[in-house]
C-alpha cells in the first residue's frame, strides 16, 4: 500500500510530489464504490460524501478529564490518541531496537464489534483526501488547544504551528512541516482556515500572552513563527483600534471574533453554556465545509484536466474494483492546488503597520462590517511563463530588447519502489512516515553504489533530492552502530550559513526514524540534546564539549575542521574511531586556492582516521556543476587510483519546462550607436517590476553587492514613481555582509511566501532553502559557466515551467557574445574546478599543521601527503620519488625526532596552533562596522578591502536599497558612521590600483622567436634566482619573470551619479583614504623596446595597448585550459584618463595575500600563454576597435574595458613572437 503523494526533498524542504498508487498507506478500508463516472473509468467518481453536517455520529471524549501533568505539555496536544501512543511508547521503552507501531486509542466494546466509520472524504483522489486529514487533525486539536486554554470554544483562536505540529503529524501519521499547509489554502479560503507567519514580540502588544495560564505566545522567542486561525474559533483579523477605554496600552490591536453567529445571540458559545455536544457540533460543522469544497474543487478540476480512460484495478487486500486516476491528473491536482496556495500566501505581520490582505478574514470591531481589502497589486502565476514575456513585448517601453527564447522540454520522473533489497526496514518505515513511497532512479543507484563500499558523488540536478540520500545512508549507519560508541557522521558545508540552514531538515528526517526519533525528539525519555549539531566558529564555548560527547552527527564546515577539529586530537580521538562517513556538500566550491587548501584538510582527515579509526569512512559528495565529478573527488581527498569512486550524473526527478530567455538593452541613439546601449541596471528593475506584477516569484543575481543595492534603490524609486509604493515590500535584498540576524529574517520572510522578489549575490547561489521560485533574473552573464548553470537551478518546481532570463551588460562582453549567440547558454558546460594542493605556497603551511595534529612518519603518511604526477615541473610518480619529494619537505619545514618522526619547529613563526596562522581562504580579517548614527545600530561588517571603496566621508552608502551618509570613519577603530539621507544620487569612487613589482626572486626564457621554452622551469623552493643559462640572445628571447608584488588601491574623491543613468553629475575631491595594500606574488614580462617605440608612429597609446594584450593573457588564463579558478589571479587594469606613468609590462597576480600558487604555475607557462593569446588576437574575427571577449575584453575589468585596442594588443603580442621584425 502506498500513498499517492510523497514527500521529495528540494533543497532542504519536503515538497510534495504525486506517485500513482491505489490505497492510501493507513488506509485498508475500500476506496471507493466500483461505478464509474461519466467521465470514464480513468476519472474518478463523482459521488457525494455519505455522511454530512448533521450525521456525525461520534463524540469527543471529556476533555475535561485530563491530569495536570498534561495540561502543563505545551509543545503537545494531548488527544486520545497521543495518549494511548504515549504509554505504548512507555510499555517499549526497555527496548531500544523495537519500532513502537503509532497506536489507535483502545477501541471500546461497541467499536469491536462493528467497522469503523468510513470517512466521505476518502472517497476524494488521494491528494485531495490527504489534505482532509489533515485539516481534520487541525481542526480538532486547535479548537482542544483553545477550549484548554480559554474555557470557551471559540475563543482566543491564534495557535502556533509548532505546538500543533507533533500532534497533527501522529493523527495523520505524516510529516507535516509549514509547506505541507500550502495546498490547504485553496480549500479554506478565505474565512475557513487562516495562517499568519509572525514574530512573538510582533503580536505581544496586542495580545495577552497567557489565557487561562496557559501561554498563548512565547515572547523570548523573536524568530518568525507560522500561527493558525480556525474559523469560529476565535481571529481572523487583527485590526487597529483606537476607541475610549477599549484599545490596549501596547498599540491598540484586538483579536476580532468571526464566529459566524457572533452578535446575533443565536449559538453563541460562552463558559457557562458550553457543553461536549456543541463543542462537537462546530468541529463536525468545519469538517463538513472542508468536505463540501473538495467535492466541489474535485469536480471543477475534472472539468478542466478530462481523464483518458484506464482498465479499474483490482484492490487484493479487499477484493474491491477500484477506479484508477491518471499520473496526468494527479501531477495537475497536485501542482493546481500548491499553485492556488502560493497565491494566498501567509501573510507577516509587523509591529507597525497590519494590511489586509485576501489572505486574511477582515472584520471591523468598531462596525462589525467587513473592512474592504487592499487593492491586490500582484497577480496570480500565468499558466505559462511564456505569457509574461509575450506581455513584456507588448508594453510601450518594449524597444525590441528580447533577443530570443530558447526553451528546452520538462522531463517526466523515473522512480522505482524502495524495497529491503536495498534498504533496512527502518529505512523503509522512515519513508513511509515521510510520505515517500517512492524514490527516484538515481538515488536508488547511488545507494547501491554506497551499498558496494565506493566512494560517491552525486552529480545530478537542484532539487533532485541530493540531500535524501545521505539522510537515509547515515541514518542506517548511526542505527547499526547505536549501542556504545557506535557510528558517527560527518557533513562538511562551504559555509556556516549553509550548515545551519540544512540542521532543521536533517533532524525532521530523522524525528520520522522509528528508532532514532526518541533521541532527537524532545520531551522523549531517550532524547539526546545534541544528538545532531551544528560545530562551526558561532558554536557557543559551554556546549562544545556536550556536542563531542553526545553528537552523531556533525554539521560543520573546512575551517572549523582545519582549525578546531584535527589540531585537537585528544579532544577529538573519540569522534575520528567511529566516523564512517564525510560528506562534502556543494563539491564544485572547493577549487582554485580555496580548494587546494581544503584538499590538504580532508588528507589530514584521512591521516587520523588512520591512526584511529576501526570503521571504514566513506566520502560521500554533492554538486550539481562540475564536468568531471569522480575525478574531482579523488583529487580532492587523495584517494589512490585503486580506490572505487563513482558519480551518478543520470537525472531522474521531474523537471518542467525551462525557458533561456535573452534581454539586450536597446541602443541609446539608433542613429548614434557609438553612443552604446542604455544601462542593465534600468532593463532589470523594470523587467523586475512587470515579473512581480505578473505574480513571478524571481530571483535577480548581481555580480558586485553595490549594483544589488543600486537596482533596489532603482526599483524604490521607479514604484514611487509609478504610484505603486506598497509594492517595495515585495523587494528585498540578499547578500554577505548582513548581520546574521537580518539574514535569517530575509531567509524566513522569502520561504514564507511574503517577498515576491530577492536581489542577491551569489551568496544565494549555494542551496540555502528559500522555498520555490519561478524566474532567475541574471543581471550581466555571471563569472563562468557553472555560476550560471548554479543560478538557473534556483528556480523551478517539478511540473511548472520555470525561465532564466538574462539581461546583458552593455559593458560585459560575455554578455554582448551570448545576445549574439543565445543558443550557447543552453549548451554551455561547466568549467572545471582546479586544485592544486602541491603548490609550494600552500604546502608550506599545510604540512607543517599536519604535524601539529600528529608527529609525521613518512613510510606512513608518504600517500595522503604527497603528490602524484607533476607538480613545479618535477614529475613524482611512485612511492620512492613521492617519499622522497615528502623528505625534501620535512627537511625544510619541520624538525626530525630521535624516532624519526617530523615535529612542528618551536618558536614564534607557527606557535602553538599553526592552524590559526594558516587562512585556507583569500579573507581579509580586517573589517570595518557600519553604524546608523539614527538608531546606534549596527548595519552592516565590510572587509577592510571594500570599505575603501564604501566608506570614504561623503559616500552614500546602500543598505537594502536605502541611502545613508557617511558622516565620519574612523580607521583605527574600523567604524563608519552613517546617517539616513534622501539625496537622489548614488556616489562612485575616483580611485587608482598601482601593481608594482617589488623584487624579483626567478626568471626563465619563456620564448625564443616566437617558441615557448619548456625546459628549466624549476624554481628553487628557496626562492634564489635561478641562473642565467649561458650563452648569448639568439633570435628574439622574452624573459619571464617571477617574484614579490605590491598591489596598492588609492581613493582620492568620487563622483555624484544618477542611479539610473548612471550620468556622472559632479565631481568632488575626498580626504584621501588610508590605502588598501596587498603583498603578494605575481609573474610577469615586459614589452619589447622596438613595440615601446613604433607604438607611437602608428598612433596607439602604450597603456591601452598594453592593458589590451594583458586583456588577452588573462583570456587563455580563465580558459579551459588556464588551470586557473575565477578570481584567483589578475592584472593591472587602465583607466582611460589617467596619466600617471605606468611601465610596459603585462603582470598578473595572485589575488590571496603572500599568494596561491597560482601565478608560480603560470610562470612555468608564460611562454604558451603568450603564444596562445597571439594566436588567439590573430585569429579572431571581430571587427570590433575593442576586440570582444574572446580576445581583448574581459568581463572582470575594473575599468569597464574602455581603455582597449585591438590593433594594439596585435602589436605587444607579434613584438613577443617577433613576427613583425
Amino acid at each position: 500500500m502506498s500513498s499517492a503523494l510523497s514527500l521529495v526533498s528540494r533543497g532542504s524542504v519536503p515538497v510534495l510530489q504525486p506517485v500513482t498508487s491505489k490505497v492510501h498507506a493507513d488506509d485498508t478500508s475500500p476506496r471507493c464504490n466500483t461505478s464509474s463516472s461519466a467521465n470514464g473509468a480513468g476519472s474518478f467518481p463523482l459521488a457525494k460524501p455519505r455522511a454530512l453536517a448533521g450525521k456525525r455520529k461520534g463524540k469527543l471524549k471529556d476533555q475535561t478529564k485530563q491530569s495536570e501533568e498534561e495540561q502543563l505539555e505545551l509543545d503537545e496536544v494531548a488527544t486520545p490518541r497521543k495518549r494511548a501512543r504515549k504509554r505504548s511508547t512507555q510499555e517499549h521503552s526497555d527496548d531500544p531496537g523495537k519500532q513502537t507501531p503509532a497506536s489507535k486509542p483502545k477501541p471500546s466494546k461497541k467499536q469491536r464489534t462493528s467497522d469503523p466509520p468510513k470517512n466521505p472524504d476518502d472517497d476524494l483522489p488521494p491528494p485531495l483526501a490527504r489534505l482532509s486529514r489533515i485539516f481534520r487533525a487541525i481542526n480538532t486539536l486547535h479548537s482542544l488547544t483553545c477550549a484548554r486554554r480559554d474555557g470557551i470554544p471559540g475563543g482566543g483562536g491564534l495557535v502556533g504551528w509548532d505546538i500543533l505540529q507533533k500532534g497533527c503529524e501522529d493523527a495523520t501519521g505524516l510529516s507535516l512541516p509549514p509547506l505541507a499547509l500550502v495546498p490547504l489554502l485553496p480549500l479554506t479560503h478565505p474565512d475557513l482556515l487562516t495562517l499568519i507567519y509572525t514574530s512573538s514580540s510582533s503580536l505581544s502588544e496586542h495580545l495577552s500572552h497567557t489565557v487561562g495560564g496557559v501561554p498563548l505566545l512565547r515572547p523570548e522567542d523573536d524568530d518568525v513563527r507560522l500561527f493558525i486561525a480556525i474559523e469560529g474559533t476565535g481571529v481572523a483579523k487583527i485590526s487597529r483600534k483606537k476607541e475610549e477605554g477599549k484599545a490596549r496600552s501596547g498599540g491598540g490591536f484586538f483579536v476580532a471574533s468571526t464566529d459566524r453567529n457572533a452578535g446575533s445571540g443565536r449559538g453563541k458559545m460562552t463558559q457557562q453554556h458550553q457543553s461536549e455536544l456543541s463543542f462537537s457540533k462546530e468541529i463536525a460543522r468545519r469538517n463538513d465545509a472542508f468536505s463540501r469544497r473538495s467535492w466541489g474543487w474535485w469536480e471543477g478540476f475534472l472539468k478542466r484536466h478530462p481523464a483518458t480512460p484506464q482498465h479499474d484495478l483490482l484492490d487484493g487486500s479487499s477484493g474491491v474494483v477500484v477506479p484508477r486516476f491518471t499520473d496526468t491528473q494527479l501531477l495537475a491536482l497536485e501542482e493546481e492546488l500548491e499553485r492556488e496556495g502560493r497565491v494566498i500566501s501567509p501573510t507577516i505581520l509587523n509591529d507597525t503597520d497590519v494590511q489586509p490582505t485576501h489572505a486574511m478574514n477582515v472584520a471591523t470591531m468598531s462596525s462589525g462590517s467587513s473592512d474592504s481589502p487592499a487593492p491586490n497589486l500582484v497577480a496570480e502565476r500565468p499558466e505559462s511563463l511564456l505569457e509574461v514575456m509575450t506581455s513584456l513585448t507588448a508594453e510601450p517601453e518594449y524597444q525590441e530588447q528580447l533577443v530570443e527564447v530558447i526553451t528546452v522540454e520538462g522531463r517526466k520522473p523515473n522512480t522505482v519502489e524502495p524495497t529491503s533489497d536495498t534498504f533496512l526496514p527502518t529505512t523503509l518505515a522512515t519513508l513511509s512516515a515521510l510520505n515517500i513511497p517512492s524514490i527516484y532512479l538515481h538515488q536508488l543507484s547511488s545507494f547501491e553504489h554506497l551499498r558496494a563500499n565506493r566512494h560517491l558523488v552525486l552529480a545530478t540536478g537542484t532539487g533532485s533530492g541530493k540531500s535524501l540520500v545521505y539522510w537515509c545512508w547515515i541514518a542506517e549507519g548511526i542505527e547499526k552502530g547505536i549501542d556504545g560508541d557506535g557510528w558517527k557522521a560527518m557533513v562538511v558545508y562551504p559555509t556556516k550559513a549553509l550548515a545551519q540552514d540544512q540542521l532543521r531538515a536533517m533532524k525532521e528526517f530523522l524525528e520520522a526514524h522509528p528508532i532514532l526519533s526518541k533521541y532527537v525528539k524532545k520531551g522523549s525519555p531517550h532524547y539526546v540534546e545534541h544528538f545532531v549539531a551544528t560545530y562551526d566558529g558561532d558554536t557557543p564555548n559551554d556546549i562544545r564539549r556536550a556536542i563531542r560527547d553526545n553528537a552523531r552527527v556533525i554539521l560543520t564546515n573546512p575551517d572549523t575542521l582545519h582549525v578546531a577539529m584535527l589540531p585537537n586530537r585528544e579532544m577529538w580521538g573519540g569522534w575520528w574511531r567511529v566516523l564512517g562517513t564525510v560528506v562534502i556538500d556543494e563539491l564544485h566550491t572547493h577549487s582554485g586556492s580555496f580548494g587546494s587548501h581544503t584538499s590538504h584538510v580532508f588528507r589530514r582527515l584521512r591521516r587520523m582516521l588512520r591512526l584511529h579509526s576501526t570503521v571504514d569512512c566513506r566520502f560521500l559528495a554533492a554538486s550539481a556543476t562540475l564536468p568531471d565529478p569522480a575525478g574531482h573527488l579523488r583529487s580532492l581527498v587523495g584517494l589512490e587510483a585503486e580506490a572505487s569512486v563513482v558519480a551518478v550524473e543520470d537525472d531522474t526527478s521531474p523537471s518542467g519546462p525551462r525557458h533561456h530567455a535573452v534581454w539586450n538593452p536597446p541602443l541609446i541613439d539608433a542613429t548614434r550607436p557609438g553612443l552604446g546601449r542604455r544601462s542593465c541596471l534600468t532593463e532589470t528593475a523594470w523587467v523586475a517590476r512587470r515579473m512581480v506584477e505578473a505574480g513571478v516569484r524571481c530571483v535577480i543575481f548581481c555580480k558586485y553587492r553595490r549594483m544589488l543595492e543600486i537596482l533596489l534603490k532603482v526599483i524604490a524609486t521607479d514604484l514611487e514613481r509609478a504610484g505603486t509604493p506598497d509594492l517595495k515590500t515585495k523587494f528585498i535584498g540578499y547578500r554577505a555582509g548582513y548581520m546574521p540576524e537580518d539574514r535569517r529574517r530575509i531567509e524566513r520572510s522569502l520561504f514564507s511566501g511574503e517577498v515576491m522578489c530577492v536581489v542577491a549575490t551569489t551568496a544565494l547561489e549555494l542551496g540555502v532553502d528559500i522555498g520555490y521560485l519561478d524566474a532567475v533574473i541574471h543581471m550581466g552573464f555571471p563569472f563562468t559557466m557553472a555560476g550560471y548553470i548554479q543560478q538557473v537551478g534556483r528556480a523551478g518546481r517539478r511540473y511548472l515551467d520555470a525561465l532564466s532570463l538574462l539581461v546583458c551588460d552593455h559593458l560585459d562582453p560575455v554578455s554582448q557574445h551570448y545576445a549574439t549567440f543565445p543558443r550557447e547558454l543552453v549548451d554551455g558546460r561547466p568549467e572545471a574546478a582546479p586544485v592544486d594542493p602541491w603548490a609550494s605556497q600552500v604546502v608550506e603551511g599545510q604540512i607543517v599543521c599536519a604535524a601539529a595534529d600528529g608527529p609525521v612518519d613518512l613510510e606512513v603518511d608518504w600517500d595522503v601527503m604527497s603528490p602524484s604526477g607533476t607538480t613545479e615541473g618535477v614529475e613524482v610518480r611512485d612511492k620512492a620519488e613521492r617519499m622522497g619529494w615528502l623528505r625534501e619537505q620535512c627537511e625544510q619545514l619541520l624538525i626530525r625526532g630521535p624516532d624519526g618522526l617530523y615535529y612542528v619547529p618551536q618558536g614564534d613563526r607557527w606557535g602553538d596552533r599553526p592552524a590559526l596562522k594558516v587562512s585556507i581562504r583569500a579573507i581579509d580579517d580586517t573589517t570595518f562596522l557600519v553604524v546608523n548614527m539614527d538608531t546606534g545600530g549596527i548595519l552592516e561588517e565590510i572587509e577592510h578591502r571594500r570599505a575603501i571603496y564604501d566608506l570614504y566621508e561623503g559616500a552614500v552608502f546602500l543598505h537594502q536599497g536605502e541611502s545613508f551618509m557617511v558622516v565620519s570613519l574612523n580607521v583605527e577603530k574600523g567604524v563608519a558612521r552613517v546617517r539616513q539621507t534622501n539625496v537622489s544620487y548614488i556616489t562612485a569612487q575616483r580611485d587608482y590600483t598601482n601593481v608594482d613589482v617589488v623584487r624579483t626572486r626567478a626568471r626563465r626564457r619563456c620564448l625564443v622567436d616566437g617558441e615557448p621554452v619548456r625546459d628549466g622551469g624549476q624554481i628553487s623552493q628557496d626562492f634564489e634566482e635561478v641562473p642565467l643559462e649561458s650563452g648569448s640572445d639568439v633570435g628574439v628571447t622574452v624573459w619571464g619573470f617571477y617574484g614579490d608584488v605590491k598591489v596598492q588601491a588609492q581613493v582620492y574623491g568620487y563622483f555624484k551619479m544618477d542611479p539610473h543613468t548612471r550620468r556622472i553629475l559632479e565631481a568632488v575631491d575626498a580626504r584621501a583614504m588610508p590605502p588598501f595594500i596587498i603583498n603578494t606574488v605575481g609573474t610577469w614580462f615586459d614589452v619589447h623596446p622596438d613595440t615601446v617605440h613604433i607604438l607611437p608612429t602608428k598612433g596607439i597609446q602604450m597603456d591601452w595597448a598594453v592593458h589590451s594584450a594583458a586583456h588577452a593573457v588573462m583570456n587563455v588564463v580563465r580558459g579551459e585550459d588556464g588551470g586557473v579558478a575565477h578570481g584567483e589571479v589578475r592584472t593591472e587594469c587602465k583607466y582611460p584618463l589617467a596619466e600617471r606613468p605606468r611601465p610596459a609590462r603585462v603582470t598578473l597576480y595572485d589575488t590571496r595575500p603572500s599568494g596561491s600558487g597560482a601565478c608560480r604555475r603560470l610562470f612555468l607557462r608564460l611562454g604558451d600563454l603568450i603564444k596562445q593569446a597571439y594566436e588567439i588576437v590573430e585569429a579572431c574575427p571581430c571587427t570590433e576597435e575593442k576586440g570582444c571577449k574572446d580576445c581583448c575584453m574581459l568581463s572582470s575589468c575594473s575599468e569597464e574595458n574602455k581603455a582597449l585596442t585591438k590593433d594594439g594588443a596585435k602589436f605587444v603580442l607579434e613584438g613577443l613572437m617577433g613576427t613583425w621584425y
